[in-house]
């Protein structure tokens, strides 16, 4: 693949995210369990039982350490976290609109949704909008990836999970500066710690 090869002449690399095969490769990536267990303990913290999270159906590292990471602050939590509260949707907004309002209908004992960003956030929101549903106040929200512009245009505004993408593209440039000055680096992996910021769409 494009990995083995660029490691075959030479050149050295630092991955986002895990290495998706056996390749050895250094890598910096974000907690992504710990930031779902984040979300899910906020918005059990502010009473809500019934906590879905909606994503796109996925196997990329990310999407598969989410929803361990939500499953298992559930479980932690003695709540629910059997399948009915998995949102399965498309990438493009239209279907993730009709995916999310057909499952918030089926399923009107959901209470809160972590949701996986993007076009999945405005998907959400237009679904609970066509429910009469508020965000805040008879649903608790958090999306993943910060994105302040986007949070302060919503009322309430969105509680959000951040990867401070900053922080981490300053210690990938630190440790490809560190790789490049050595004759034999090793292989090394930095996981970051996200932080949740919270706004209105929690409730309680």
């Amino acid at each position: 693949d494009e990995l083995c090869q660029l490691r075959a002449s030479g050149h050295r690399c630092i991955l986002f995210g895990r290495p998706s095969g056996r390749e050895a490769c250094s890598f910096f990536d974000t907690d992504n369990a710990a930031g779902a267990a984040m979300a899910v303990n906020q918005l059990a913290g502010c009473g809500w039982s019934h906590i879905a999270y909606c994503d796109q159906h996925d196997q990329q590292w990310y999407h598969q350490d989410r929803r361990r990471g939500w499953r298992r602050a559930l479980k932690e939590r003695g709540l629910p976290h059997d399948d009915t509260l998995l949102i399965n949707t498309a990438a493009n907004f239209s279907e993730a609109h009709q995916a999310v309002l057909q499952h918030l209908s089926a399923h009107p004992e959901i209470d809160a949704i972590l949701i996986q960003g993007g076009a999945h956030t405005a998907a959400t929101l237009y679904a609970l909008r066509d429910l009469g549903r508020k965000p805040g106040i008879d649903i608790g929200i958090i999306m993943y990836d910060d994105d302040p512009d986007m949070a302060a245009q919503q009322r309430p505004a969105l509680s959000a999970i951040a990867q401070r993408f900053d922080e981490t593209a300053a210690e990938a440039a630190a440790m490809l500066l560190d790789d490049l000055a050595a004759d034999a680096p090793p292989i090394r992996e930095r996981i970051v710690q996200p932080s949740l910021v919270i706004r209105g769409s929690c409730g309680g």
